[in-house]
């Protein structure tokens, strides 16, 4: 949670805020609403905010340019710096900077009146398990539930979701019994195990009463202030959940980094990303005034 110290540092949230703006202005930063990559209108559809990639290529719902962070504004650099920082502070990591640790990529989002992103997960392939954000400008509550399959047990094909069940889920002692049924055959082996296993899949949803309808309520509201910084730490959050975010004024701004394993990608979209130029260190800061 930022403070006044925080947001009025050199280089810190407020010069951020005003430097996006005045980069924005001059037409430096290519922020646009981006075509979904998926669809089911014809001519395609725009993203409802409008967002820049900077560093490795991001594949995510939108398709989404990417630039260098060699030439990246100010507030891009300081970003990733400053998250860098603290998710090395905050997850015990080395403390000092170690570029197989660090943040390769980030995602500016920009959100004007009216504008917000729905339940989704930041669960796409070759991402690292840490994620963080950096809010400025107009507070937003960021949600997160668990996915409607994980939270129902079955598809809305009817297939049982076979993942152990989470706490909270609908049914969660009888469905938790049924995974490890579910897992003692798997241990079994052979191909009488197998087919039992397949048919107790089938089964299983009729036999729980499991219905495919009805989403999770949400479990986590996080109130994002300008400053304030959003960390989420583990695969199984993005495997498990996802999260919205709808702002409360009329200009705001998302910066977050993710690490994305370079060998996850094609050749032709992997390009050079060298380590962060100017590490900050959130602990020399002064102790806020009491």
């Amino acid at each position: 949670m930022a403070n006044k110290t925080v947001n009025e540092e050199q280089g810190g949230p407020d010069d951020m805020f005003t430097g996006l703006q005045t980069e924005l202005e001059a037409g430096k930063i290519d922020l646009r609403r981006r075509l979904l990559s998926s669809t089911t209108l014809r001519g395609g559809q725009l993203t409802q905010h409008f967002c820049l990639n900077y560093g490795m290529y991001y594949k995510f719902v939108a398709q989404t340019a990417s630039e260098s962070f060699d030439t990246a504004p100010a507030a891009i650099k300081n970003t990733r710096s400053r998250l860098n920082w603290v998710a090395r502070h905050a997850l015990q990591l080395a403390q000092t900077p170690n570029p197989s640790l660090d943040f390769n990529e980030e995602l500016l989002i920009g959100y004007f009146e009216k504008q917000a992103i729905d339940y989704h997960d930041d669960g796409e392939a070759g991402l690292g398990p840490t994620i963080a954000s950096l809010s400025l400008g107009w507070p937003a509550p960021m949600k997160l539930r668990m996915k409607e399959k994980h939270y129902n047990g079955v598809s809305k094909a009817g297939v049982m979701v076979t993942d152990k069940p989470m706490p909270g889920c609908e049914k969660y002692s009888e469905r938790l019994a049924a995974w490890q049924e579910l897992e003692a055959l798997k241990a079994t082996g052979g191909e009488e195990a197998a087919a039992t296993y397949k048919q107790r899949v089938k089964a299983l949803p009729k036999e729980l009463g499991l219905k495919a309808k009805g989403n999770a309520r949400d479990v986590v509201t996080l109130q994002l202030r300008h400053g304030d910084v959003m960390l989420m730490h583990g695969a199984d959050i993005q495997k498990y959940y996802e999260h919205a975010v709808v702002p409360d004024g009329a200009l705001r701004f998302a910066l977050t980094c993710r690490y994305i394993d370079p060998m996850s990608l094609s050749e032709d979209i992997r390009p050079h990303v060298g380590p962060d130029s100017q590490p900050y260190d959130g602990a020399a800061l002064p102790e806020p005034p009491k």
